[in-house]
């Protein structure tokens, strides 16, 4: 029989026996706990009473006695997750009765993957996302899809999500390894809405750090010898659309190559663009500066509807032709840019470029070291006299 040491203070009692220690914590739910440590092996329980904790100390003891410590030989990750659990527990269950009632509620649901895979690119259509935002998350997917795809998605739980982005993500920067990660989490996301998932184990993954970039701009010369090249390029067929991507900042992708010329207002120096076209969905209205005024005039068709005219081939040789390198949004972040060290408006700034959520997202994404001396250059950058060789403003600096 195990022989208990009485307490040695008011608040906080020991008793000792072989390696099983009760101790008594004053305030707590549960005051009476066990600890046990031996042979490497360390067990903490708590209980609500001394009688059950006296109880659980002879049982455990009993137990060293005729089994020894490999009775208990748990690897120390496997400790160390049964002492979280009965922290969180609490003494008020065990460890059996908590995994039991967990597994009793897990979904049945049978799923798989693939499945909500093609659910949600549905949703995503049938609630009138654009073509290619589900292009898009559909070939983020695809990795995920192609491994866990006939699996129900109800079984698959972090340390598996996380092992897969962990393998996906050798080699890649923070910024793509993230975007799978909200692709993945989107899903599993519209899992737990469609009751296939109890919780979205996606959401626990790590967002991977990455270090601040300034945007890349061209410099005045750059922009000089861009608008050169596009006149040369079969009559300037293009001019139009690096005219309103430098000196407008519209998104390349939507705003811009589905610009119709019925939206520009040479008269009234406007812009318009439309909700179908704007990542926001809303119609913003965007200036147009002298000089632009001065690219688009010799271009408007007659009719004055259309859309502005682009080609890809015609895009790169115009791009080879000046020789400049080119990244994603590099327009508009030069608009941005040279805009705002112009003004020094970051509202207005803002307001152009159409964020909803004011000058915070100017300054994260669209601020570069530029000065107001550059941004007087590059918004000086003014087509020839007949308007067929680009060049600056007479007067202004090289």
């Amino acid at each position: 029989m195990m022989h208990l040491v009485k307490p040695t203070g008011k608040a906080t009692g020991i008793w000792r026996e072989h390696g099983v220690t009760i101790r008594y914590r004053d305030g707590r739910r549960c005051p009476w706990m066990i600890d046990v440590g031996r042979g490497g092996l360390r067990i903490r329980r708590h209980y609500a009473t001394e009688a059950e904790a006296r109880a659980a100390a002879v049982e455990l003891s009993a137990s060293f006695t005729s089994s020894g410590v490999q009775g208990y030989s748990l690897t120390l990750e496997q400790r160390q997750d049964a002492e979280r659990a009965l922290a969180l527990l609490g003494g008020r269950y065990t460890l059996e009765e908590a995994a039991r009632g967990f597994l009793a509620s897990l979904p049945t649901d049978e799923t798989t993957v693939r499945e909500l895979s093609d659910g949600l690119l549905a949703s995503l259509a049938a609630n009138g996302r654009r073509p290619r935002t589900i292009k898009g998350r559909a070939q983020m997917l695809r990795p995920f899809v192609t491994l866990f795809g006939d699996r129900p998605a109800a079984g698959i739980g972090y340390r598996e999500l996380e092992d897969w982005l962990l393998e996906i993500g050798k080699g890649m920067s923070p910024s793509s390894r993230n975007n799978y990660r909200i692709a993945v989490g989107t899903l599993f996301e519209y899992a737990v809405a469609r009751g296939c998932c109890v919780s979205n184990p996606a959401r626990r993954l790590p967002v991977a750090s990455r270090d601040e970039t300034l945007p890349e701009v061209f410099t005045p010369d750059q922009a000089s010898a861009l608008m050169r090249s596009a006149v040369d390029v079969d009559g300037g067929r293009m001019v139009p659309y690096f005219a309103l991507g430098l000196f407008a900042g519209l998104r390349p992708e939507n705003e811009l190559r589905r610009l119709d010329w019925r939206n520009v207002d040479l008269r009234g120096r406007m812009i318009r663009v439309l909700p179908a076209t704007a990542k926001r969905r809303r119609t913003r209205f965007v200036r147009i500066v002298d000089n632009l005024a001065a690219w688009l005039k010799p271009y408007v068709p007659e009719s004055a509807e259309g859309a502005v005219f682009f080609s890809r081939r015609m895009f790169r040789r115009i791009i080879d032709g000046a020789s400049v390198t080119w990244t994603k949004d590099v327009m508009r972040h030069s608009f941005a840019s040279y805009l705002l060290a112009q003004s020094g408006d970051a509202a207005d700034v803002a307001a152009q470029l159409g964020h909803t959520q004011g000058s915070s997202v100017l300054w994260d994404h669209y601020r570069a070291l530029v000065s107001a001396e550059d941004a007087e250059l590059f918004f000086g950058i003014y087509p020839a006299a007949a308007g067929k060789s680009g060049g600056r403003r007479r007067g202004s600096r090289r």
